[in-house]
């Protein structure tokens, strides 16, 4: 996938994240944005700016599972869960901006493990140490909520 490719895709997936989590944002000033900054630059109704850095949720086991010509599935694989690994990773980056940044984690069918279990074990791995970000939310098959935000953020959307 190209650069371009997966910025269009990053745009897609929040504007459906923002759409499903009902969150007041406007949907005109959502820009692509590239590193070292944050993936997307938005505006809540309210005024204020925000970022977000976007990471999808994906077993790569999942995701390198190719179906063989005929249709049928004939690879055996194990899957795991990379969920730690990835959010514990997004948690040690730095961004050059001013505006808050949030993160957003989600999945899109290449993950094994249930939504709820994935917001149970973000909600665990961010408390813990937050990283740069004033909130973080999952957006998956069901759900589409935050998992944690710090103290003075959670009603300030």
């Amino acid at each position: 996938m190209s650069e371009q490719q997966k910025g269009e895709e990053e745009v897609r997936v929040f504007e459906e994240f923002v759409r499903a989590a009902g969150l007041p944002i406007d949907i005109a000033s959502i820009h692509k944005c590239f590193p070292p900054r944050p993936d997307i630059r938005c505006r809540y109704h309210s005024g204020k700016w925000s970022y977000f850095e976007l990471t999808e949720l994906c077993d790569e086991s999942i995701a390198k599972l190719e179906v063989r010509p005929g249709g049928d599935l004939t690879e055996r694989f194990w899957s795991t869960d990379a969920t730690e690994r990835i959010v514990s990773k997004k948690l040690q980056k730095h961004y050059p901006v001013r505006c808050p940044v949030e993160l957003l984690c989600y999945k899109q069918g290449r993950l094994a493990t249930p939504d709820t279990d994935i917001v149970a074990l973000i909600n665990i791995i961010v408390s813990g140490q937050p990283g740069p970000f004033t909130r973080v939310w999952f957006f998956g098959e069901r759900l589409a909520q935050m998992v944690w935000a710090k103290e003075d953020e959670t009603l300030k959307l």
